[in-house]
């Protein structure tokens, strides 16, 4: 058998499932043209052996932690008895690795496009999106060096930066979450008029206050509108929201030393 070089491959494999490799790798090439033999000792080593006509191909990834645990990297070449044939051999075990398994050629930071905090990790040199990142571990039963489901990471549909969830305006399906620069691209009003409209808010927020949505005689989605607060599309949900909030902080101080909301406006010189 003669030694050639290859370019080289690392690819992870979930769970360190062999066995889910053999399957994958046997579906392709147990045919009558081609014949396979796998031999591998877990966490060292995985040999295949294919046979085609008088063509013998012995391809052998090791083991590694270079970046991630499970991981195994083919960087030394393979060993056939012919050269002519053999590389389409490889490329049609390195296609069905590509196809069924994160290959990997880095492992970087992810930083918070906004705030610079660390929040995940790149693992390989293509810049796309929400396929090849793994998030910060978050508690002690996770395995730091596991790669973990992409989609735990907030992103910005629309520029698809990646953020903390601290600086993203978010919801539960993170697909629809835009960060602030963004979003401000689609607010068409002027400067003057963001801070008129903001004047405005905080001037009539405690006044704002509708009917509980179970108790009210329209359907949520046709409650009618503040007049105090018609520049917000979202009226009904922060005028009740910061209502309420004004409630518990009247609560709170007058629960503590001042007789009335005006006792503590006046104390403070408000």
């Amino acid at each position: 058998m003669k030694k050639y070089k290859y370019k080289s491959i690392m690819f992870y494999l979930y769970e360190n499932d062999i066995c889910k490799l053999k399957e994958d790798l046997l579906a392709h090439f147990n045919t009558k043209e081609y014949r396979i033999h796998i031999d591998f000792k877990e966490n060292e080593f995985i040999e295949l052996c294919i046979d085609y006509n008088n063509l013998s191909v012995s391809i052998n990834f090791v083991y590694t932690q270079q970046f991630f645990k499970n991981c195994y990297v083919l960087n030394d070449g393979y060993c056939a008895n012919i050269f002519k044939g053999s590389r389409k051999i490889l490329s049609k075990v390195f296609e069905i690795l590509q196809l069924s398994y994160p290959i990997i050629t880095k492992r970087e930071p992810l930083y918070c496009h906004c705030c610079g905090k660390l929040i995940g990790y790149t693992f390989n040199d293509s810049n796309e999106y929400r396929e090849n990142v793994t998030p910060l571990i978050t508690n002690e039963h996770q395995d730091k060096d596991l790669l973990y489901d992409s989609y735990e990471i907030p992103f910005c549909y629309d520029c698809h930066e990646y953020f903390c969830e601290d600086c993203i305006v978010w919801d539960d399906d993170f697909s629809n979450s835009i960060c602030e620069e963004c979003l401000d691209k689609y607010d068409t009003r002027t400067e003057e008029e963001k801070i008129s409209d903001e004047d405005d808010f905080i001037k009539h927020w405690t006044q704002c206050k509708y009917e509980n949505s179970g108790d009210s005689e329209y359907p949520p989605e046709q409650i009618p509108m503040c007049e105090d607060c018609d520049n917000y599309d979202s009226c009904y949900n922060d005028a009740d929201y910061s209502f309420c909030g004004y409630e518990m902080f009247c609560d709170s101080i007058v629960g503590h030393g001042y007789d009335s909301m005006e006792d503590f406006w006046e104390c403070n010189g408000i």
